[in-house]
């Protein structure tokens, strides 16, 4: 039991070290500032709003952040893709000769 709890929390601090970075990353699109100011500034806000917010307002704001997700989904449903082109370029790799 102990083994499969250490295996959940170095899975758990990979996930969060990882969630933590593509913010960062996404951040930096638009804001030019080096990504470990960004990793420590949502770190902070997380701990924050874990710690001092009560529970049901905790829930209500991610439960508001959710709605970002959907927006993957708004954007498969508005533009048009040509699913067999992608998939092509998925699955295919597209090799390109060497010139010499």
């Amino acid at each position: 039991m102990q083994s499969l709890v250490a295996i959940l929390l170095i899975a758990n601090t990979i996930n969060l070290g990882a969630d933590l970075g593509a913010m960062a990353d996404a951040s930096r699109l638009l804001l030019p500032a080096p990504a470990w100011l960004f990793i420590v500034l949502f770190a902070a806000i997380c701990i924050y709003m874990q710690v001092f917010l009560q529970y049901t307002r905790y829930v209500a704001v991610l439960k508001w952040l959710t709605l970002a997700l959907f927006a993957y989904f708004a954007a498969v449903v508005t533009i048009h893709v040509d699913w067999g082109d992608f998939a092509h370029g998925f699955f295919v790799p597209k090799l390109d000769k060497a010139k010499d």
